[in-house]
C-alpha cells in the first residue's frame, strides 16, 4: 500500500483525519466517526517510512528527542495535510489532518453575526474555543480571511505548523512558523509585536509563556486571535487561567477581563444529512461581561450570553435551538450536546 494513495482515500472520502498504527487498520475520521478503510494491518517498517516521507531533518530529531513531531505536508495532486509522529509501544504512529484547499469564510461556515464584528475588532483578545478536532482552527482562519479582505491592516500569524496558506488581500499577512521562523508559539507573539502587526493570530495558547504574551500584545494595541481549547465561553476563560499557578490566577482573571473583546465557542455535530455544522456560542465584551469575569461568575456570565442577542451574543443550547428549528440537526443530537438538555427539550416545545 503507497502511503500517497492513503492520502487520496482522505481527500477522497472527506475524512478529516487518518490514523495510522503499527498492528492495526488505517482508521479515518468520517463525520466526527472513526472508520477502519480495508482489512490490510499496517506494518512497523510502513508506519516508519510514512512518517519518514513526511518529517524534515529538523523533525526526525524532535521525533527522536522527545517521542514526538508535528509538521504540515503538500502531496502533489492529493491535498495539505497536518500531521503528528509520535511513538507509543516503542513504535512510530501517526495521525494526519486534512487542510481544506479553500479558506471557508465566515459566511460559508454560517458563523453567529458576532463572528464578523470580532474580525473587526480594533482592540482586545478574540478567543476560538473548541474540543480537540472541533474547527477552531478553521474559524481562527476564518477570521484572518475576514479581516485581510475586509481591513486595510498586517496580519501576523503564528502557527505551529502552517496550515493555511493566506494570499494578501485589502491587507497584508505574514506567517510564522514555529520551529523555522521562530522558536515557540510565545516567541512568535512577541515578535510579531515588533513587526508593526495591526492582528495576530494564534494557532494555540497552550501554556504560560503563550498567555502572557497574548496579554502584552493586547496591552500594546494589538488585537489578537487565538484558538484555544474548551467547548464553552466558561470553558475557554477556565483553560485560560489554568495555565497560571493558584496565586497568579486573580491578577490574570483581571488582565483577561480587560483584554477580552469576545469569544467563540464552538463543538462540530452531524447535520440530518450526514455533513457537519459548528454549533456555536459566542460571548461579546462588555463593562457587565467584564465583572462577570472579574468575579468568577459564571452563572451570570451564561445569563448575559443568553439576553445579550442584541451584542450578538448567544448560549449554547441557543446555537443549537436554532440548528433544530431550521431543521439542520436532529433533536436528540442537540440534547447530547446541550449544557442543559432538558432546558432545552422544553425550550424546543414551546
Amino acid at each position: 500500500m503507497d502511503h500517497r494513495d492513503l492520502l487520496r482515500v482522505v481527500a477522497d472520502t472527506g475524512a478529516s483525519d487518518l490514523h495510522c498504527k503499527p498492528g492495526s487498520v488505517p482508521v479515518l475520521r468520517i463525520g466526527g466517526d472513526l472508520v477502519r478503510h480495508g482489512d490490510e494491518t499496517l506494518s512497523t517498517e510502513y508506519v516508519a517510512l510514512f512518517a519518514q516521507s513526511m518529517l524534515d531533518a529538523d523533525q526526525q530529531d524532535e521525533l527522536i528527542r522527545t517521542g514526538s513531531a508535528v509538521g504540515a505536508h503538500s502531496e502533489s495532486g492529493v491535498g495539505r495535510f497536518r500531521f503528528a509522529a509520535f511513538r507509543q509501544r516503542g513504535s512510530v504512529a501517526l495521525v494526519i489532518h486534512a487542510v481544506p484547499d479553500e479558506i471557508r469564510t465566515i459566511e460559508a461556515l454560517d458563523l453567529p453575526s458576532a463572528a464578523a464584528s470580532l474580525a473587526a475588532s480594533d482592540r482586545g483578545l478574540v478567543l476560538v474555543a473548541s474540543p480537540v478536532g472541533n474547527g477552531a482552527t478553521t474559524t481562527l482562519t476564518a477570521l484572518v480571511d475576514h479581516a485581510n479582505r475586509t481591513r486595510k491592516c498586517h496580519v501576523v500569524t503564528v502557527e505551529d505548523p502552517i496550515e493555511t496558506l493566506h494570499r494578501d488581500g485589502s491587507g497584508l499577512v505574514s506567517q510564522l512558523e514555529v520551529g523555522a521562523d521562530v522558536r515557540s508559539i510565545g516567541d512568535g507573539v512577541r515578535t510579531a509585536s515588533k513587526l508593526d502587526a495591526d492582528i495576530v493570530a494564534v494557532s494555540d495558547v497552550v501554556d504560560r509563556d503563550t498567555a502572557l504574551a497574548v496579554i502584552d500584545a493586547v496591552a500594546r494595541g494589538r488585537v489578537v486571535f487565538a484558538a484555544i481549547g474548551g467547548r464553552s465561553v466558561v470553558g475557554a476563560v477556565n483553560t485560560f487561567l489554568e495555565l497560571f499557578t493558584f496565586d497568579e490566577r486573580p491578577i490574570m482573571r483581571d488582565a483577561l477581563a480587560r483584554s477580552v473583546a469576545g469569544v467563540l465557542a464552538q463543538q462540530l455535530l452531524t447535520t440530518t444529512s450526514g455533513d457537519q455544522v459548528a454549533a456555536v456560542e459566542s460571548m461579546v465584551g462588555t463593562a457587565k461581561i467584564e465583572h462577570c469575569i472579574v468575579d468568577g461568575d459564571h452563572d451570570g456570565l451564561r445569563s448575559l450570553m443568553a439576553d445579550g442577542d442584541y451584542h450578538g451574543m448567544q448560549t449554547m443550547d441557543q446555537a443549537l435551538a436554532r440548528l433544530v428549528r431550521s431543521g439542520t440537526l436532529e433533536t436528540d443530537a442537540a440534547l447530547e450536546a446541550a449544557d442543559a438538555p432538558e432546558e432545552l427539550r422544553i425550550a424546543l416545545l414551546r
